[in-house]
């Protein structure tokens, strides 16, 4: 079950990927050809903000679930009250 999820994560971490730098670069495009200098300067930066947050949440994505399909179950816990009575 891991195998398939593992795959299942990376594609989704992939398609993920590539449909960011897919739109980002249109957005890139669409920036580029703003002429006034205020709204492009501003249009840049809200571009370069949103994409790097995008990305890294995209990031964050794949790491976590990579964390969550590999950890290893925990061992039970004992009971620090347990210990006490004896």
């Amino acid at each position: 079950m891991r195998i398939v999820a593992s795959i299942l994560g990376a594609a989704a971490a992939a398609t993920l990927s590539l449909a960011a730098v897919i739109a980002l670069v249109g957005v890139t495009i669409q920036v580029s050809t703003i002429a006034n200098p205020l709204i492009h300067a501003f249009a840049l930066v809200a571009e370069l903000l949103l994409g790097v947050i995008w990305l890294l949440g995209i990031v964050f994505f794949a790491t976590h679930l990579g964390v969550l399909i590999f950890a290893r179950p925990e061992a039970p816990r004992r009971d620090a009250s347990a210990h006490h009575l004896r």
